[in-house]
């Protein structure tokens, strides 16, 4: 008889703890998408931004991975939208200390995403620039634990549940300065 009212002593303290820290109206579903690209785009690492190639390519290639077609991974040149302004078809990963936490802004129109930019204020945390390009193709905020679109750091993680839009993306192969064209047949084959 004891154990049992000791059982139940215990369990209706933590039955009663749970609806405080879980709430029931949390997104639990990662939700439709705020846009979509209609053209694949360009990833470019503007200078000063604090973050390695390295891990811009790690992050691209988790979403590539899902489907998402990124073109290409490139740094600032002296063309590029990085000083021009003209960012049409680019997600732009620049530093900007003027923002508290990382952010990303996006131009949609009609559901068409025309270009993103990434500002992160310094030095960042592992994840968060997979989930800053989360937003940068489209993805907005849920609340389900582990996932990487998590509104919270500390609740979010590496799970992209639900975020597969087909088989992996590989972009196409491209050429490089100096890069020889292929032989053709000759009559030194």
């Amino acid at each position: 008889m004891f154990s049992k009212i000791l059982l139940a002593g215990l369990l209706i303290p933590l039955t009663m703890a749970i609806p405080a820290s879980i709430s029931i109206d949390i997104q639990r579903t990662v939700g439709d998408p705020l846009g979509t690209w209609h053209i694949a785009p360009t990833v470019e690492i503007c200078d000063g931004a604090p973050i390695s190639g390295t891990d811009v390519i790690t992050a691209v290639n988790e979403w590539r991975d899902l489907g998402y077609p990124i073109v290409d991974i490139v740094t600032e040149s002296y063309d590029s939208p990085c000083k021009t302004g003209n960012v049409g078809g680019h997600i732009i990963i620049e530093f900007d200390e003027s923002v508290p936490n990382p952010r990303t802004y996006l131009m949609v129109i009609e559901g068409v995403i025309a270009w993103a930019k990434i500002k992160l204020p310094g030095p960042i945390k592992p994840r968060v620039i997979e989930h800053e390009l989360g937003h940068a193709i489209g993805w907005n905020h849920n609340d389900i634990p582990g996932h990487i679109m998590n509104r919270d750091y500390e609740r979010g993680g590496d799970s992209y549940k639900d975020l597969r839009i087909g088989p992996g993306y590989r972009p196409p192969p491209r050429s490089f300065p100096g890069a020889r064209a292929p032989r053709r047949g000759t009559g030194r084959d």
